[in-house]
């Protein structure tokens, strides 16, 4: 059994507080790319979808 002091994430705790802000913010603005990445993909994933079903000629 894993004893309170041997945990790995009690290790990271003890960083000091600019480092933690820092690590914060740099996660946040990964999450925030990987959002922006995904609304992108899914709006022209919507004007492909919504282009095909207007011209279907158009779609061989």
């Amino acid at each position: 059994m894993i004893k309170p002091e041997d945990e790995p994430a009690l290790e990271r705790k003890s960083a000091p507080l600019a480092e933690r802000k820092k690590r914060a913010r740099i996660g946040r603005g990964v999450i925030i790319a990987l959002a922006c990445y995904a609304a992108i993909a899914f709006g022209l994933y919507l004007f492909v979808s919504v282009y095909m079903v207007s011209n279907p000629t158009n779609a061989n």
